[in-house]
């Protein structure tokens, strides 16, 4: 019960169980429980509690075992406190049991965690001089590290080192480095590398084709990109979110929305959700395909039914995509904002056409004064009327027509209009 405690993420109750057992003269027979209980402790990052459980260890046993001085490490590794790390380490080397190769990779992953990756050429020499030979597990581990960190040049160069010691590449080498490369747009790095594995005799797995294809759809050579995509096919391999979500893309930025939405709707029926940047491709495609010929029609429909927080998120999306609305869309928008009743927002836009150069007419005006008038604010409306006058601009009948509604509705305005 303490071990399934323990792997449940709750160390406290597997450490309460453990103590009651053994106070009540029950063997545990070895330690592996108390080995649990400082892993778990460990990933909890609760390091007092798995120092305390060592201490257990060593006063009820006399000496403490290698899984559990390993397991310390892992817990210190965990947190980045590589000189915790290195202290066990230490006493490991002093009064054994001797270090193996998990207790040099949790040392390793402590200086990762706390982002010291320079340090582990040092720590790599330090160990060398101690005796120890470097596993491949720990040379793959620091060239992960450096994969993660994007630093190129460290990972070609530990890869010419694993090579020249002999040591074979393997599918997880190629897929993280192939998928570095894809990131930092390496092409003829990604695409020797590629070569490479198959030559070896290695398949690439959907992982590498799917790095392919981000890589050529980042430099936007989509022929490639389609290329990629018949090859996973033809391999027999089942695209996942990754590789639609990529496709999709690709299709958008090469101004074929109809053709991405076709690959949305079939990752819908697989049960595939598309990622935000996956939607945000397809709103920008279809704007810069058929929304710029059909914004003004739909702003106007949406104004026409009084949607006007609609029409602004339709602006918001527009502007969003890298489509600046025309003059004659914010025009919609203000109108909408007018006839529903909110001056602050009508005024904005009335503002934002000013600072574009455009010459205001008596209609945009009255959009601004109609929205104060229905918000029942008659003297910013009378107020906006005669500055619109003192400009030149002569009120329509539509504006006058405005006002007689509201002074037959409301006696304060008889006397301020006439």
């Amino acid at each position: 019960m303490a071990f399934i405690y323990c792997k449940m993420g709750f160390p406290e109750t597997a450490h309460y169980l453990t103590d009651q057992v053994e106070a009540n003269g029950i063997p545990l027979g070895d330690i592996s429980i108390h080995v649990s209980l400082i892993e778990a402790y460990g990933k909890l990052k609760v390091l007092e509690k798995a120092e305390s459980v060592v201490a257990t260890i060593e006063y009820r046993y006399g000496v403490v075992g290698r899984t559990a001085w390993n397991a310390l490490i892992q817990a210190y590794a965990l947190s980045g406190f590589y000189e915790k790390a290195r202290a066990v380490f230490n006493t490991m080397m002093r009064n054994g049991p001797s270090p193996t190769v998990d207790t040099i990779n949790n040392l390793m992953q402590a200086l990762i965690v706390d982002g010291r990756l320079n340090e582990l050429y040092v720590l790599i020499q330090e160990l060398q001089d101690l005796g120890f030979k470097i596993s491949k597990s720990s040379i793959l581990l620091m060239l992960e590290a450096f994969a993660q960190a994007g630093d190129i040049f460290e990972v070609k160069k530990i890869y010419n080192g694993m090579r020249a010691a002999g040591y074979l590449p393997t599918m997880y080498l190629y897929r993280v480095i192939i998928g570095l490369l894809s990131r930092t747009k390496q092409v003829r790095d990604s695409e020797a590398m590629l070569s490479e594995m198959e030559e070896a005799g290695f398949k690439p797995d959907l992982s590498i084709w799917n790095s392919m294809l981000k890589l050529y759809t980042r430099i936007e050579d989509f022929k490639k990109t389609v290329n990629i995509y018949q090859r996973i096919q033809e391999a027999g391999l089942k695209p996942d979110l990754d590789t639609y979500n990529t496709l999709i893309i690709m299709y958008c930025r090469d101004r074929r929305p109809h053709e991405a939405i076709l690959l949305l709707h079939e990752m819908k029926r697989l049960g595939l959700s598309p990622e935000r940047d996956t939607y945000k491709s397809l709103i920008a495609a279809f704007f810069k395909e058929l929304m710029l010929e059909q914004t003004e029609e739909l702003l106007e429909s949406l104004r026409s039914s009084g949607n006007h927080s609609e029409a602004e998120k339709l602006i918001e999306k527009m502007k969003e995509s890298r489509v600046e609305p025309s003059d004659a869309t914010m025009h919609l928008l203000m109108t909408s904002y007018g006839t529903s009743g909110h001056p602050m927002e009508a005024e904005k836009v009335l503002n934002s056409l000013k600072s574009n150069g455009v010459n205001l007419s008596t209609l945009q005006n009255g959009s601004v004064i109609d929205a104060y008038l229905k918000s029942r604010d008659y003297d910013t409306g009378l107020l906006r009327l005669k500055e619109m006058i003192g400009e030149g601009l002569e009120p329509d009948h539509r504006i006058w027509t405005c006002f007689v509604r509201d002074a037959s509705l409301c006696e304060y305005m008889t006397p301020k209009l006439f």
